[in-house]
């Protein structure tokens, strides 16, 4: 079963990138590359490129901001958190073959909201419907008023007939759940009595996924937030059009954006196994440029920048995303299997500290690093704990963090690195000495502003570390006298 699954993987991998090869050669079989590098070293990209980035990361708030409210009945996200699981989403489509950045961003919703990972599929899915209305209503109103009807006619027949399925689903599991529900429990029920509670299960995630769209109002708040996106799309195209001495007109920059996400958005279009839509993306800018009558050469520069514009942003914030949220996952994976480990045990058994560290209390571990030490130590309340040997607690702490980090998978313990080196710098470079060779209550003050802060993602980062630290001091017999002390 691994192999055939490894082996579908593989021919994904190689399927995507033999289709990018291809269309890239059927863009510049004939091309004279001494044009294609002056037009680029022509090309004004100042401040040009700066809008174009900009509109498009506006878009992507824009889709954080539709998908925090199409589950806003049942979880509560910040407009930043959702914006980060849509760019992620992105960010590995861009990396991977075949969307497989819309389950990544449907496992990372399940995760971040507690909704089952079907309903976050379902969600998924109909943003994605969603677009693709919008795409193809954009592309008709560009093609009447440029005259270019016939040119994308065939496109846009089989594109409605497809959207209109998928619409009509959409509709149907809107306006009728009860009634659909009814159907699919009599069917799966005549087929098979076993599998009719998983079935009944799955359609209650995939109906409360669209949850949201029942009252007609939200569905069309839903829909205007769906035109603004792909608007602020359309900016990404247009704002480059001046950099390359184009005119900036907004008919063929929707006309030519429209055109070429709508070729890559089916899976069974040539464009969707290829990792970041490389070559039929590029492909079709090029082809639909042309159409307007713009030199091929320039045509290609434009498509190499403009995918630049799009693939480049998208990889940094989506892989800092990935970076504080596996940081994140891998602690809560973790420690969700040590408090089943300590939960499984007899009840005789008592739970003390010693369950969480194998080495001595009194001890300090050999392998525990003088950084993961000094940063113990500034995260433990030591003030509010009058402690007889406070070194030998933090010293306790201190190596439990060390093995909980070494215990993590290895991408895990990268990410943490990484994290820290970044921490380490950034440290160094306001006060000029490193983090360890600080004074105590500078250390106390510079942790407590990147784990307690308002930035969410120096809290991602430091909540290993924080929550860490507590589970174990507070375990450590030392601190458990006290506490009793104080009770008495």
């Amino acid at each position: 079963m691994k192999l055939h699954s490894n082996l579908r993987r593989t021919v994904m991998v190689v399927s995507g990138i033999v289709i990018s090869v291809f269309f890239i050669a059927m863009s510049i079989w004939y091309m004279e590359w001494g044009y294609v590098f002056e037009a680029l070293s022509n090309a004004e990209l100042y401040p040009w490129l700066f809008f174009s980035v900009l509109s498009y990361l506006t878009g992507h708030l824009v889709r954080g901001a539709r998908t925090r409210l199409l589950v806003s009945r049942d979880a509560k996200l910040s407009l930043f958190t959702a914006s980060n699981i849509v760019v992620v989403g992105y960010a590995v489509n861009n990396i991977f073959p075949a969307r497989i950045g819309e389950l990544a961003r449907a496992g990372m919703l399940c995760e971040r909201t507690g909704i089952s990972f079907v309903q976050s599929a379902a969600v998924v899915f109909l943003e994605r419907v969603l677009d693709g209305i919008v795409i193809l209503l954009l592309l008709v109103v560009s093609a009447l008023f440029l005259n270019a009807g016939g040119s994308v006619e065939e496109t846009i027949y089989f594109a409605s007939v497809i959207l209109g399925l998928a619409a009509a689903f959409v509709m149907l599991v809107v306006i009728a759940p009860n009634r659909l529900m009814g159907v699919i429990s009599k069917v799966i029920y005549a087929i098979s009595p076993r599998l009719h509670d998983a079935a009944l299960r799955f359609t209650t995630s995939i109906i409360n996924g669209f949850n949201y769209m029942r009252r007609p109002v939200d569905a069309l708040k839903i829909f205007v937030l769906s035109i603004v996106i792909w608007l602020f799309d359309v900016g990404l195209f247009l704002f480059l059009l001046p950099a390359f001495g184009l005119e900036l007109n907004v008919w063929q920059a929707i006309f030519v954006i429209t055109a070429a996400n709508l070729a890559v958005l089916f899976p069974f279009s040539p464009g969707y196994s290829s990792p970041g839509y490389i070559g039929p993306f590029h492909a079709l800018c090029i082809q639909g440029l042309v159409f307007f009558g713009i030199a091929q050469a320039t045509a290609v520069g434009f498509a190499v920048v403009v995918h630049l514009a799009i693939y480049l942003p998208l990889i940094t914030w989506g892989g800092a995303v990935i970076l504080w949220y596996g940081i994140t996952l891998g602690l809560t994976i973790n420690l969700a299997k040590k408090a089943k480990t300590i939960a499984e045990l007899p009840e005789q058994v008592p739970v003390s500290a010693n369950l969480l560290g194998s080495t001595s209390l009194d001890k300090e571990s050999k392998s525990t690093s003088a950084f993961i030490f000094q940063l113990t130590e500034a995260a433990l309340p030591l003030d509010s704990f009058p402690l007889s040997d406070p070194r030998s607690v933090v010293s306790y702490v201190a190596d439990f963090i060390q093995r909980e980090i070494k215990n993590l998978p290895q991408k895990f313990q990268l990410l943490f690195s990484i994290g820290m080196f970044c921490f380490n710098m950034l440290v160094w470079l306001r006060y000029f000495r490193s983090f360890s060779l600080l004074s105590l209550p500078l250390r106390v003050k510079i942790f407590n502003s990147w784990a307690y802060g308002k930035l969410a993602l120096p809290r991602q980062l430091f909540r290993l570390v924080r929550s860490t630290a507590l589970l174990a001091f507070f375990e450590h017999p030392s601190v458990i006298d006290v506490l009793e002390n104080k009770k008495v």
